[in-house]
C-alpha cells in the first residue's frame, strides 16, 4: 500500500472520528443544557409546594377568624335577645357553624395537599426526563465510539486488502484496471 493510501485511509478515519466526536459532544452539550432547564424547572416547582402549603395556612386561619367572629356575634345577638346560649336550637346553630367551619378547613387541606402531589408528580417527570437526557448524551459517546472503531476496522480491511482489491466503486478513478467506457 502506498503512502498516498495509507495517508487517504487515515484521513478517513480522521474524519469519522472527528464528525462522531463533534457529534457526541452536542448531544452532551444539549443534554446539559436540558438538565440545566429541568433543575430551574424543579427548584420553581419546590417553591411552589411551599408556597401551596403557606396559603392553606392562611386560608386555614382566615376561615377560623371569620368563624370566631360570626360566633362572637351570634353570642353578642343571643346575649342582647335576653336568651341562653346553650338551649336547645341555639345550641345546635353553633355546632352546626362549628362542624361547617372544620368541614371548610378540610377542603382547604385537601385542596393544598392535591396541589402538592400534582407538584410532586410533576417534579418525578422532570427528575426522569433528566436522567433519560443524562442517558442519551452518554449513548451518543458510545455511538461515538462505535462509529470510531467501525472507521479503523474497515481501514484495517481496506489496508489489508489493498485499495487495489476493492470494488470498482470505492476505487479512485483510473485505478479499475477495466476501461468504463467514457474514454
Amino acid at each position: 500500500m502506498s503512502g498516498i493510501e495509507v495517508a487517504l485511509l487515515a484521513g478517513s478515519v480522521g474524519a469519522s472520528a472527528a464528525g462522531a466526536i463533534a457529534s457526541a459532544q452536542a448531544a452532551q452539550g444539549q443534554a446539559k443544557a436540558g438538565r440545566a432547564g429541568i433543575a430551574m424547572q424543579r427548584e420553581q416547582l419546590a417553591i411552589e409546594r411551599d408556597s401551596v402549603a403557606l396559603q392553606a395556612q392562611e386560608q386555614e386561619a382566615e376561615r377560623r377568624r371569620r368563624a370566631g367572629l360570626n360566633d362572637s356575634t351570634l353570642q353578642a345577638t343571643i346575649a342582647a335577645m335576653g336568651l341562653d346560649p346553650s338551649s336547645g336550637s341555639i345550641g345546635t346553630v353553633q355546632t352546626e357553624n362549628r362542624r361547617i367551619v372544620e368541614s371548610d378547613v378540610g377542603v382547604i387541606r385537601l385542596g393544598a395537599t392535591t396541589r402538592q402531589r400534582q407538584s410532586h408528580l410533576q417534579d418525578r417527570s422532570l427528575a426522569l426526563q433528566s436522567q433519560v437526557l443524562k442517558t442519551n448524551a452518554r449513548n451518543a459517546w458510545v455511538s461515538a465510539g462505535i462509529q470510531i472503531a467501525g472507521s479503523m476496522f474497515g481501514a484495517a480491511r481496506s489496508s489489508s486488502m489493498g485499495i487495489s482489491k476493492l470494488p470498482t466503486e470505492a476505487r479512485p478513478l483510473g485505478q479499475s484496471g477495466q476501461s468504463d467506457g467514457m474514454f
